[in-house]
């Protein structure tokens, strides 16, 4: 056996589908990559809390909306608006808003304001 034979090799991450399998539920282990478009379950683990918070904060807006993936139906979550909500949550700015969404209504404000002009 040679010496490259016997490195430990790094098993793949489980996630998704195969953790639920499996049992880990993907809380044990952590992503080798995050995909940019996130499904509620895997929101919900990035941000450590459970499914069900996870769309009552949504609910309730104080995380971000889905998007609709055109043409399907399948809603998914942006790895950045994630970001910036948990980033509005450590500086306790304004609940139900975080930056990117107070960044939107401001872009459609003066869009509107500009419209009526």
């Amino acid at each position: 056996m040679s010496e490259s034979d016997t490195v430990n090799r790094a098993k793949p991450e489980v996630t998704g589908k195969q953790a639920a399998k499996s049992g880990t539920h993907g809380h044990e282990r952590v992503a080798a990559w995050l995909p940019r478009a996130m499904r509620a379950e895997q929101g919900a683990v990035y941000l450590s809390i459970s499914r069900s918070l996870f769309l009552k904060l949504v609910e309730e807006e104080v995380l971000p909306k889905p998007t609709k993936v055109p043409g399907h139906d399948v809603t998914t979550w942006d790895r950045f608006d994630l970001d910036a909500a948990y980033e509005d949550w450590k500086t306790s700015r304004e609940p139900g808003e975080n930056s990117v969404q107070r960044r939107l209504k401001e872009l459609r404000d003066a869009r509107i304001k500009g419209g009526q002009d």
